[in-house]
């Protein structure tokens, strides 16, 4: 396959706030839209279908660190901290063993963070306070009320004093260090949002706010984020009393190492770079980039030590090297257009990070050093010594080391994951053991698989797979072993579930192997290679002497990246002879023997096929649906193997994503993204002849259970006021964060499970014992009241009469979309009341009452 299975990364430049775009309409480079925003009223109602609720199992441990935010480097060089916006945590790493001394909790989504020699200082964008944070104690020694959406962080040079900028108003908030009190506020002061990025292949994203900087003196502040110009304000006064109108709208600002030198950037086409002086507060040099276009980037511009030259990204000559003294600039090849870049210590040379890595000598505009092969968007130089630190938090959710002492000879030293040296990052998807007594979560940013015990609803263990893009697992009949892909190693990792562990990694046969197949029998597996030419490795399965044993060349396989990526669907016909596999970049689908392992048919089928579902009942004999993604229609093929036919193509709503067969009904069931409804076919009368529209939600998958029993993942339009949804059978059950649609049902029907790639868990459902039209039962009896709700001022929760609870306890509260808003510790879980907090609008909310690390108890809120 080709460039279009590569996950796409989208990048905004900004110029005013913009809401967090939700990337899930994405589709590849085959002239589909970005993305969706369609908001439309109306939605699921549950009424009286609220017969039971979810359990939600943590995917990973209790320390995680989600969403990756700003990183720096303490002044002396020893540690780095990274911020994690919606878990409200920052990680400590040691630099001499680049391991994780402590993890903080601060306040809601931390957004920036800056150092003195004595304290940390970070902005909380969602609890409008800044925490201000000892360094050699890890303690908070002040948490400090802000404006509203405080974004970013500046400390003085000599550390007395503290600024932090804020979005809603417009303010900075002047802190002094010495007493670790708000001095002043500074009103008219420009902040929003400059740069926003997220990835088509899970919820993550990242933003970068506009800066400032404060001069030396300590007497002003100096920004150009309004249109106004570059402006000096009295730090004391907050009057502005300097202005160069010249340097409007940039975002971006440096001070040279020796202070006496400011420089701003004007990101776009025709880019322009100014040069100032502190001292005089005048406009000294300005150079335009004629006919080249200045890229926004998550950083300040790279500058030497005078600030006579910077370096800055630009399109296709990657970089260019600005010199104020003469006026002029070279462009620098780096390989990419950097989305970071940043100064050495010495400011002798300028780093340059994307995909490709690169030491540039400010002197001569060479590079001295470089690398390649790891995606980089955000990074951190050390102040001590040629040392840095840089993340792609949209494909890693962890930090890479990089060392380069000697300037000539720049090198990776480690990576290590964000939170927890082992994490279940984005939950992709999962699968229950054909025993129904596992449940397995491949998490796609850790690379990691979670084993949970269905029984007992607990995580078994996290299994490292040493890999960062893994998305599907497959498992034996006897459910001895589970197979995952790992797309950028070309391997396929064998897992022996009675162990535990990773027994051994077979060569995948081609590469850009991304899903795997266990085939009939267990004997062989089938691993689907996606990079070109397409090939699917046919792996020999012999527990750890597992070996790959041939390939099949076949057609162009291919992806759509609505929600989170539609993979080509490979199924086994219910006779175990033949394999169908859906080839859309060739307008095709193929049929193997699953006895020679060869390509016996292959239908031409237009329109990109995509999804595929099979018949089950003999007596009728086999149909196949085919989603047809850019046709909006389903395809449908009479037979299988040699003798295979299309029947025909039949309309349905826009972009169709899944397909299953209804057990019993001769039916088809369809999902349309872009109609937002399940549609049923019928293999009667050859047509669509039923449809269920949704106006609040979107449905992204639907599946049936061997009873007939109908699943469907709803994902909420407008999360304000309407949550995602599993809908059983008409009845619906609130998901407490964003599903993907690879969900799982156990072989008998009786458990359906949904990945919650937001929020690093999984929502897991049981049918009672008289079956899913009755009642169905909650996982876990409550242990607490919580009352009132809707809810007004104040939730309380009182420990039920006759339930034990052992101390301590831990109630954690999350809005709609997610992102958590409040944690407190019980020490005596009996009654809890927790006054609501002005940033919690009203809207859909959900609780969880944890202890000895068990969820033991969930549900949603509605706040008045």
């Amino acid at each position: 396959m080709n460039q279009h299975l590569l996950p796409s990364l989208f990048l905004l430049f900004l110029t005013t706030p913009l809401s967090l775009i939700n990337g899930q309409g994405l589709r590849d480079a085959e002239g589909d839209p970005v993305y969706e925003t369609t908001l439309m009223p109306g939605g699921p109602d549950p009424g009286a279908g609220w017969l039971g609720q979810l359990t939600t199992i943590p995917a990973g441990d209790e320390v995680e660190g989600d969403y990756i935010g700003e990183m720096r480097f303490t002044p002396d060089g020893k540690e780095l901290w990274v911020l994690h916006r919606i878990t409200n945590n920052i990680s400590v790493f040691d630099w001499a063993t680049q391991s994780i001394v402590q993890n903080i909790e601060v306040g809601m989504m931390p957004m920036d963070i800056a150092f003195s020699n004595e304290y940390a200082v970070v902005p909380c964008y969602s609890s409008s306070e800044a925490y201000i944070i000892r360094l050699e104690d890890y303690q908070v020694a002040a948490v400090v009320p802000t404006a509203a959406q405080p974004a970013k962080a500046r400390v003085s040079r000599d550390g007395s004093l503290a600024v932090v900028g804020c979005d809603e108003p417009d303010v900075a908030e002047v802190i002094a260090l010495e007493n670790l009190e708000k001095q002043n506020t500074i009103s008219d002061f420009p902040v929003y949002l400059y740069k926003f990025s997220f990835i088509t292949s899970n919820p993550r994203n990242s933003v970068y706010y506009s800066g400032f900087e404060i001069t030396p003196d300590n007497n002003f502040l100096v920004n150009g984020a309004g249109e106004e110009g570059l402006r000096f304000y009295d730090i004391n006064t907050g009057a502005v009393v300097a202005t160069i109108p010249e340097a409007g709208n940039t975002g971006q600002l440096a001070l040279s190492g020796d202070g006496l030198r400011l420089v701003a950037v004007q990101a776009g086409s025709d880019g322009t770079a100014f040069q100032a002086d502190v001292a005089g507060q005048s406009l000294l040099q300005q150079v335009s980039l004629t006919g080249m276009s200045i890229y926004s980037f998550y950083s300040s511009p790279a500058i030497n030590f005078d600030g006579s030259k910077i370096l800055v990204p630009v399109g296709s000559e990657n970089t260019a090297l600005i010199d104020f003294t003469t006026g002029s600039y070279t462009t620098v090849q780096t390989g990419n257009t950097p989305d970071w870049v940043g100064q050495s210590a010495d400011y002798q040379y300028a780093i340059a990070g994307d995909y490709y890595l690169a030491v540039i000598d400010f002197e001569t505009g060479n590079i001295v050093s470089s690398l390649n092969g790891i995606s980089i968007q955000n990074g951190a130089v050390s102040p001590s010594g040629n040392r840095l630190a840089a993340s792609d938090p949209l494909r890693y959710e962890g930090v890479y080391f990089y060392e380069f002492e000697a300037p000539g000879a720049l090198q990776q030293i480690n990576y290590q994951p964000t939170g927890s040296p082992l994490e279940a990052d984005v939950p992709y998807s999962v699968e229950f053991t054909p025993d129904g007594q596992r449940l397995l979560v491949v998490n796609a940013l850790s690379g990691t698989l979670s084993v949970i015990d269905v029984e007992s609803e607990t995580l078994e263990a996290i299994l490292p797979l040493g890999s960062t893009e893994v998305y599907q697992v497959s498992i034996t009949s006897d459910s001895r072993y589970a197979l995952v892909a790992k797309r950028l190693e070309n391997k396929v990792a064998i897992i022996d579930l009675s162990q535990l562990e990773v027994v051994t990694e077979v060569n995948s046969g081609g590469s850009k192997p991304d899903q795997v197949f266990v085939l009939p029998g267990d004997a062989y597996a089938y691993a689907v290679n996606a990079g070109s030419p397409d090939r699917i490795g046919v792996i020999a399965l012999d527990g750890a002497n597992s070996s790959l044993e041939s390939t099949i060349n076949i057609g162009n396989t291919g992806i759509s990246w609505t929600n989170y990526g539609i993979r080509s669907g490979l199924k086994f016909t219910p006779d175990g002879a033949y394999a169908v596999l859906a080839a859309p970049f060739d307008q095709a689908v193929q049929f193997i023997d699953l006895s020679t392992h060869t390509v016996v048919n292959t239908l031409s089928v237009e329109g990109f096929p995509l999804q595929l579902a099979i018949s089950e009942e003999t007596g009728l004999g086999i149909f196949i649906g085919v989603t047809l993604k850019d046709a909006s229609a389903m395809a449908l093929i009479a037979g299988a193997g040699p003798n295979a036919a299309v029947v025909g193509s039949y309309p349905c709503g826009g972009n169709p994503t899944r397909v299953d067969y209804i057990p019993g009904l001769e039916q088809f069931a369809l999902t349309s993204n872009d109609g937002k409804s399940v549609e049923t076919f019928s293999l009667e009368f050859l047509s669509f002849t039923d449809e269920n529209s949704y106006a609040n939600h979107t449905p992204i998958a639907v599946r049936y259970s061997p009873a007939g029993h109908q699943f469907v993942v709803l994902r909420s339009d407008n999360t304000d006021n309407f949550a995602h949804w599993l809908e059983v059978d008409g009845f619906s059950y609130a998901l407490p964060g964003l599903p993907n649609h690879q969900f799982g049902l156990s072989p008998d029907g009786e458990m359906a499970a949904v990945p919650l790639p937001s929020l690093d868990a999984v929502s897991l459902l049981k049918e009672a014992t008289v079956g899913w039209s009755q009642k169905l039962i909650s996982l876990k009896g409550d242990v607490f009241r919580v009352f009132p709700n809707p809810v007004g001022e104040k939730i309380c929760f009182q420990l039920i009469d006759g339930v034990e609870l052992s101390p301590p306890a831990e109630i954690l509260l999350r809005n709609a979309s997610g992102q958590l808003l409040f944690r407190e510790r019980l020490d005596t879980p009996t009654t809890a009341v927790i006054q609501r907090q002005t940033a919690w609008p009203s809207g859909l909310y959900f609780y969880e009452i944890r202890a000895e690390g068990r969820l033991l108890q969930s549900g949603r809120l509605m706040l008045k």
